[in-house]
């Protein structure tokens, strides 16, 4: 197997690095390759060494393009989930933006994850044997429910709309991924009032998600809400596993 490289990286996403040397003092060096998002970004684990202090850590770095719609920054986002999240629990459990670097549309991420080294982490989109993915599945179901939400509250006859909304947020909006998905992927008007599937018509549940006077007579329901990660796929579940074997030592 060769040895990690930066070579792959488009030289915009190269600069970076140079400025990442320049402006931090970090010298950054790939220990691993990891499996980059939907939207192309390349995803590596790396060790810096950091300046004169003789210290080296290691990091999750992000290389992307930045956003060019209104909606929130990463660095936004993940702002807003720490000011959300319970007592306590961001600085045991959540990732650390520890520097970013940006220039011209493109930017670098460093993540640390609770101060532990991220060395044999692996994201879940690696994950190939089934009985893995079983055991990262329900470690990440009790994860979500005890640690994650550990303040979760009942709240009390909200909309089905209301709902959808909470959980869905700026993807409900006109320009959000959902619309753009009927528009560019189905092509078809996102304000189509149904789908014609295998015979059927089917109201279009997007309109619904926008709308509560669409729901008619819809009775209020009682639900439990908390913490709500808002990006949860199979590049952002980091595991380790004991060396060949089922043992899951620890999960992110």
């Amino acid at each position: 197997m060769s040895s990690p490289s930066f070579d792959r990286l488009p030289p915009d996403y190269q600069y970076l690095l140079q400025l990442t040397k320049a402006n931090y003092q970090l010298d950054v060096a790939p220990l691993d390759e990891l499996r980059g998002g939907r939207t192309g970004a390349f995803l590596y684990l790396v060790s810096a060494f950091i300046g004169d202090s003789q210290r080296v850590e290691h990091f999750i770095v992000k290389f992307d393009h930045t956003s060019g719609t209104s909606r929130q920054t990463e660095k936004e986002r993940h702002r807003h989930a720490l000011s959300q999240a319970p007592d306590g629990f961001a600085a045991q459990n959540m990732a650390n933006l520890a520097y970013e670097i940006e220039h011209e549309g493109t930017v670098a991420l460093f993540y640390t994850v609770a101060g532990h080294s991220l060395q044999h982490f692996r994201p879940l989109a690696s994950q190939d044997r089934q009985s893995r993915l079983e055991k990262l599945f329900v470690a990440t179901n009790k994860y979500l429910l005890e640690k994650w939400n550990a303040n979760a509250v009942f709240e009390r006859a909200l909309h089905p709309q209301k709902l959808l909304e909470k959980w869905l947020g700026y993807r409900l909006k006109a320009e959000g991924q959902i619309g753009a998905f009927i528009q560019t992927t189905l092509h078809l008007d996102p304000n189509i009032e149904g789908f014609l599937i295998q015979g059927q018509v089917f109201p279009n549940p997007f309109l619904y998600g926008q709308d509560s006077a669409r729901w008619e007579e819809a009775r209020p329901i009682d639900v439990l809400t908390g913490f709500q990660h808002g990006d949860l796929n199979i590049a952002n579940i980091l595991a380790r596993f004991a060396e060949d074997s089922e043992n899951l030592e620890d999960i992110f």
